[in-house]
């Protein structure tokens, strides 16, 4: 079974003095098998390897499985599998992602699966993409938002900006630090192209302070 070859393998290289690093930067919010990110990569590197001849169907239920273990690591490999294999997946894969972002949530899984198996997904599948994206938008859970704000952070010029400051203008009177943030960091991806347009939405909407210096952390030097 390719889960406990992949739990075998963690295991052999836990440290657990890394381990209580990695677990206090995460505000222990998960165990940690304590493996550096080249080793874990590395690893990684090996499990993908096996799943070339997988379908779709069965590398979704092996990242479900890696996303139900305890150690933070076991996460890691299975956005890292995502990445690797997301041409393998069908429709249905926002809601499987939707799983992925509300459970075990914090930032670190969910930023990269955000901005990238999902970004490429909905890049790919705009049309059939747009009710789970404004399903999150609108979705009581703030990790749902956060994906639905960043999911476009590397579309450069194929950005949705209708949804993009839909979105944004939907969360811009939130108290939540992670809706603040994640605002300004999609702001800031977008003003590297288009300062003045990211400028003049400030000035006509009201955003809390923390959005606003975020997207505007590199205007000055565009814009000279």
């Amino acid at each position: 079974m390719i889960l406990n070859e992949i739990a075998s393998i963690l295991k052999s290289y836990a440290d657990p003095i890394k381990a209580d690093g990695m677990a206090r930067y995460m505000k222990n919010k998960f165990p940690f098998f304590g493996i550096p990110t080249p080793i874990r990569e590395d690893i990684t590197k090996q499990v993908i390897a096996t799943l070339q001849t997988q379908s779709g169907d069965s590398i979704l239920e092996l990242v479900h499985e890696l996303w139900q273990q305890e150690e933070r690591e076991f996460q890691y490999v299975g956005l890292t599998i995502l990445k690797k294999y997301k041409r393998k997946f069908s429709t249905d894969f926002l809601q499987h992602c939707e799983t992925f972002l509300t459970q075990k949530s914090w930032w670190d899984t969910v930023d990269i699966l955000a901005s990238n198996s999902i970004g490429s997904y909905v890049l790919k599948n705009r049309e059939a993409s747009q009710s789970i994206l404004h399903h999150w938008a609108n979705h009581q859970n703030m990790w749902l938002n956060r994906a639905s704000i960043l999911h476009q952070l590397t579309y450069r010029e194929h950005t949705d900006t209708e949804f993009l400051y839909f979105v944004i203008q939907k969360h811009k009177d939130s108290n939540e630090f992670f809706h603040q943030k994640a605002i300004g960091w999609a702001l800031r991806e977008r003003a590297k192209r288009h300062p003045q347009e990211v400028q003049e939405f400030i000035e006509r909407v009201k955003l809390k302070p923390l959005s606003v210096r975020e997207a505007l952390k590199h205007v000055s030097k565009i814009s000279t």
